[in-house]
């Protein structure tokens, strides 16, 4: 039986990380399980530092699916451009 091939590129997880933040602020946890994108930070990072994407972050404790207690981040997209401060 032949696997489905999944697009797992930078490129393909930039845009769902943009697509959903959209939507709603989304945590570190939610983007990776829901959204199927295992490198949130350096994405996050692009999406800032090379796309200017005004994306603000949050830091607070969560659990992943499995139960284990993680420092995670809650990201929100706002207008206009970076411009560095909140990371």
């Amino acid at each position: 039986m032949k696997e489905k091939k999944t697009d797992h590129s930078a490129n393909t997880d930039r845009q769902k990380i943009l697509t959903a933040l959209r939507e709603r602020p989304r945590s570190t946890i939610e983007l990776r399980h829901r959204f199927d994108c295992l490198g949130v930070a350096p994405r996050i990072w692009e999406l800032r530092h090379i796309y200017g994407h005004n994306i603000l972050s949050h830091w607070s404790y969560g659990e992943n699916p499995g139960g284990g207690k993680h420092r995670i981040a809650l990201y929100a997209l706002f207008p206009g451009k970076y411009t560095g401060g909140n990371n």
